[in-house]
């Protein structure tokens, strides 16, 4: 089954707030065929440290119903607890497996070509920032 390229991204804010948004963002991505949820958890570490993690599945996160993925096994409990791990008391993450389908046809072509992706490197946005604005 051939597919875009895949990136797991894992965006972080403060406990109570920010999901919905985030959420209503990704819809929109979704919709416009730019990127396909392929997996997805939340690890949130309260303030007293406890780590906790669930998969979104349709209606368990409000704001992911018409996206969310089936569950896979693509983001494991061992991801969620490095993730958690490495949050600050307070807050939360969400986890993201998504195909990039916007590619989709760039990687077909190249792999039609006997080609293949030699390097992906994804540049910190504050580099990619300083380096534009220099």
């Amino acid at each position: 089954m051939p597919i875009g390229p895949v990136e797991v991204l894992v965006l972080t804010f403060p406990e109570g707030g920010g999901l919905r948004a985030i959420a209503g963002e990704l819809e929109k991505l979704v919709d416009g065929g730019k990127i396909a949820v392929i997996d997805a958890i939340v690890v949130t570490r309260d303030a007293e440290g406890l780590i906790s993690a669930r998969d979104i599945e349709q209606d368990e996160v409000p704001g992911f119903e018409s996206f969310a993925p089936d569950p896979r096994d693509l983001l494991s409990d061992s991801d969620a607890e490095i993730v958690g791990e490495a949050l600050e008391p307070g807050t939360v993450a969400l986890v993201l497996a998504v195909e990039h389908r916007w590619a989709f046809r760039l990687y077909e072509v190249l792999r039609e070509q006997g080609g293949e992706v030699a390097l992906h490197v994804q540049i910190d946005h504050e580099d990619a920032v300083a380096a534009l604005v220099d």
